[in-house]
């Protein structure tokens, strides 16, 4: 089977990453073309990149917002994608498009299939009247890649001897709740830090990061949060080795692959309790959640989880199942069957989960 992927190839952005660790499962089993949805000029022809899906039997779209954000009409540039795709297709979403008709009407044709990556959002997306398949699995834990530096030599880079480290995984984007995180390290011990595992991807990410270090400034812990800026593939092992404790404190996610590389890691992450981080708790019990909605709760289940060893253990053993068991290679099977159910019809106006976690 022919399978025309349509995915970013940037460097530096996450989403590009997840694509390159499932093509050679999707390479195992299906002739794979990947086409790029950015483009280096900044301009794309979109009903000429849905064109070039249809030399395939199958197209796959791994779809966020940004890669059809050209002229500020992400669901206008989609449309006039798949007004060109004559082929079936199945849609990634890494987020959830559907406050707009000219997208939305796209799941009603039951060519078109859909994989997200928690049950919340499946049901979301069902209540759309998707036509085609509708599948849940779990993000999966991306493969870990051989540190080029110990944790030891890691915290002396960065300044983090002789203390705790609490760590935010990936790029500075607003979502990921750092005004929790940096008002909670003003309520803990003085050997308590935040570390930025990561560092801006955009304008809107070094505004962020701006307001975060003008934040701890007036609170007079400036001092105690570190930046990082963009690990290589071979620190982000080192980095999360060097990490006492993972936060979480997201305010919105669709699936977050900087929660999936620190829980490869086996790390013991504390994370807010939105629905898809108590999806992963009730299936693995590999994180655990506080009230991000109650001011002031971060602070105390910090200080209860960095207290205690015991729970730390029983966390990167429950991780150490779920990355067992929530692999790309698993995700490049579901795909792979997808392909083939959206080849001979595709139509299921029931939602279906392929993973075992979710039923």
């Amino acid at each position: 089977m022919r399978v025309a992927l349509v995915a970013p190839v940037r460097p530096r952005c996450g989403i590009a990453d997840y694509t390159r660790a499932l093509l050679p499962w999707l390479r195992g089993h299906t002739r794979v073309e990947l086409i790029p949805s950015d483009d280096e000029t900044g301009r794309v022809d979109y009903r000429a990149l849905g064109e070039r899906v249809n030399a395939a039997d199958v197209g796959h779209v791994q779809y966020e917002h940004g890669f059809f954000l050209q002229d500020d009409d992400p669901a206008g540039n989609f449309d006039a994608f798949m007004q060109a795709v004559r082929v079936p297709v199945l849609i990634t979403l890494h987020c959830l498009p559907l406050d707009d008709p000219r997208w939305v009407r796209h799941l009603h044709a039951p060519q078109v299939g859909c994989l997200v990556h928690s049950r919340h959002h499946e049901a979301a997306v069902r209540a759309h009247e998707v036509a085609g398949a509708l599948v849940a699995v779990p993000h999966p834990l991306p493969p870990r890649v051989p540190s080029t530096l110990t944790a030891e030599e890691f915290r002396r880079i960065h300044d983090l001897l002789g203390t705790r480290v609490l760590s935010i995984f990936g790029f500075i984007k607003a979502h990921k709740g750092y005004d929790l995180a940096v008002d909670a390290i003003g309520a803990l011990p003085d050997d308590v830090v935040l570390l930025l595992a990561g560092g801006p991807q955009d304008a809107r990410d070094e505004l962020t990061l701006a307001t975060l270090r003008a934040r701890a400034a007036r609170l007079g812990i400036a001092e105690r949060i570190r930046v990082t800026g963009y690990l290589a593939e071979g620190d982000v092992g080192a980095a999360m080795r060097a990490t006492d404790l993972v936060l979480a404190p997201f305010t919105t996610t669709t699936a977050s692959g900087s929660l999936a590389t620190a829980l490869a890691w086996e790390r013991p992450v504390l994370a807010s309790a939105l629905p898809q981080h108590r999806e992963i708790q009730d299936a693995y019990g590999c994180v655990t959640l506080f009230d991000q909605t109650c001011p002031g709760s971060l602070a105390p289940a910090v200080r209860a989880l960095l207290d205690e060893a015991s729970r730390h253990e029983t966390l990167r053993t429950a991780a150490r199942a779920m990355r067992e068991r929530c692999t790309f290679e698993a995700l490049g099977r579901t795909c792979v069957d997808l392909y083939a159910r959206l080849a001979d019809g595709g139509q299921d106006r029931k939602s279906t989960r392929l993973n075992s976690s979710h039923t």
